[in-house]
């Protein structure tokens, strides 16, 4: 059973919890830290790790030659990293320096840092885990003081330093049967975790952005159950509807459906009570996105109902304030589009489908990296909607445009937008053979094939690189069986047969 501290400031109290075995993924929740104890007396110097201006680092001296014990080991690490965490620090501050255009986190090796820092920020959660007993009372302050005034500086660092959150899933089961309970800002963290996500989204880490969602939509949880405030439900709903969207990126569509469910029916009865623009735009956010899970797990008469209420919600905003809400009204009439045409509605599917391209290109002509990408995925889906209603030279047209645009952007940021390129060159290939011209589709289909090659070698179990692979490959045989050279198409139909195997495995 846990304690109870036997001091705890006014400061302390107004903090919410975090529980330290959720610590070991990055943050969750709960009580309050263990009993005290003795007192450790092995305090860590100030080291340096400045970069360039770094020579020579002082080594961790205690102050007394005895074995450290448990006790020493926690206080000293948590020492050293209140001590020395700081915006000085190598990969810490670039939140704060991230721009629309530009999330990326920088990347150091190891041998450029501290390495007495680098061990305090890789071992303190394993030193307190291994506690004999009730944390001592200077573990206790240090901790605090650490998640008070370094935990976010810790975060940034470790993310930084291709460790993010430090996940220690081993330390789990222990931490589980010796929970030490402490206080943090949960409002300042989840703050900081969403900023963080964006920049582990814009760098393609996005099984790293999926625990960083997991985190904040378990401390707003939390946080609601304290106080059940307005605006913590509404940030709550909003959470849940950004962890379904990253389940659903991880094709976790089992879980993301849930989860979306969950923050569809906070923002509804939200926006019963309140009835806002703000609650509107949630409830429009959290359908759009059910919409898209819906049709991925194959409930597409679901799905276009989805669509079409955010859709509606947002036709009514954009009438209100057209600037803030024209981007996500495009993208709901594309979506709707979409729905449509898995029905076989395909007229009102395409004359949703131009007006949504000739939104989105004022909006590529006024905020260009901001709107660009979603131009050229908009031209992919005309072109597709055109294909299928059998104009398939003003497919052409457009699916060029589509894979223009998308081979700028895997230029200037491939991690980002390569995947992205693929499928355009699959979709233009695709086109080519459906038009009577295989030699210019054989290139193209080329290309898209050996892109996906390169993404499932680095992402073997991203499900959705293999299907991408498989597509690119089937229209590169069908390429080189129009072309006469059945042996390629044949050596191609060995490949798919391997690619449906692994396949298997993977489901």
């Amino acid at each position: 059973m846990n304690r109870a501290p036997q001091k705890q400031s006014n400061s302390l109290k107004a903090l919410k919890p975090l529980r330290l075995d959720a610590l070991s993924r990055g943050v969750s929740l709960y009580g309050l830290p263990a009993g005290i104890t003795k007192k450790s007396s092995k305090p860590y110097r100030k080291v340096s790790n400045t970069g360039a201006n770094r020579k020579q680092i002082s080594s961790i001296q205690p102050k007394t030659s005895a074995d450290v014990d448990k006790q020493g080991q926690a206080y000293q690490s948590l020492h050293c990293l209140n001590l020395n965490l700081s915006k000085d620090v190598l990969g810490v501050g670039y939140i704060e320096k991230t721009t629309s255009e530009n999330k990326s986190i920088p990347t150091y090796d190891e041998k450029q840092l501290a390495p007495e820092l680098w061990s305090a920020c890789t071992l303190w959660i394993t030193h307190l885990l291994e506690l004999p007993g009730p944390a001592s009372e200077s573990v206790c302050e240090q901790l605090q003081e650490f998640l008070t005034n370094k935990f976010i500086f810790w975060m940034e660092f470790v993310t930084a330093h291709g460790h993010p959150l430090f996940a220690y899933k081993t330390q789990q089961e222990k931490s589980a049967q010796f929970p030490i309970k402490v206080h943090f800002n949960g409002v300042e963290v989840v703050n900081f975790l969403k900023k963080l996500a964006a920049c582990l989204e814009f760098m393609g880490r996005t099984e790293e952005n999926l625990d960083v969602y997991r985190d904040r939509a378990e401390i707003f949880r939390h946080i609601c159950d304290e106080s059940f405030v307005f605006e913590y439900r509404a940030k709550f709903g909003r959470a849940l509807y950004l962890l379904s969207r990253a389940l659903g990126i991880q094709e976790k569509f089992g879980d993301a459906i849930n989860v979306s469910r969950e923050a569809v029916g906070i923002q509804r009865q939200l926006d019963k009570e309140y009835d806002t623009t703000g609650t509107r735009a949630d409830l429009a956010n959290a359908l759009h996105n059910q919409s898209f899970i819906l049709n991925e797990l194959g409930h597409h008469p679901e799905a276009l109902e989805a669509a079409r209420e955010a859709n509606t919600i947002l036709k009514k905003l954009v009438t209100v304030e057209p600037a803030k809400f024209n981007p996500l009204f495009v993208e709901s009439i594309g979506t709707l589009a979409n729905r449509l045409s898995k029905l076989k509605q395909m007229e009102e599917s395409l004359e949703m489908m131009r007006a949504a391209v000739a939104i989105r290109r004022q909006l590529a002509t006024d905020d260009p990296a901001e709107y660009t990408p979603g131009l050229g995925t908009c031209l992919h889906n005309l072109g597709a909607t055109l294909s299928d209603m059998g104009h398939g030279q003003e497919a052409l047209v457009v699916k060029l445009e589509s894979v223009d645009i998308y081979r700028k952007l895997a230029a200037d940021h491939p991690t980002a937008f390569l995947d992205g390129l693929a499928h355009m060159l699959t979709g233009l290939s695709s086109e080519y053979s459906l038009c009577g011209e295989p030699a210019k589709a054989l290139p193209i289909s080329d290309e898209s094939v050996a892109i996906y090659h390169t993404l499932v070698a680095k992402n073997p179990g991203r499900r959705t690189f293999w299907l991408g692979l498989r597509d690119s490959l089937q229209w590169l045989a069908c390429a080189h069986f129009d072309t006469g050279a059945i042996e390629k198409a044949q050596a191609i139909e060995k490949e798919l047969r391997d690619i449906d195997e692994h396949m298997m495995i993977l489901l």
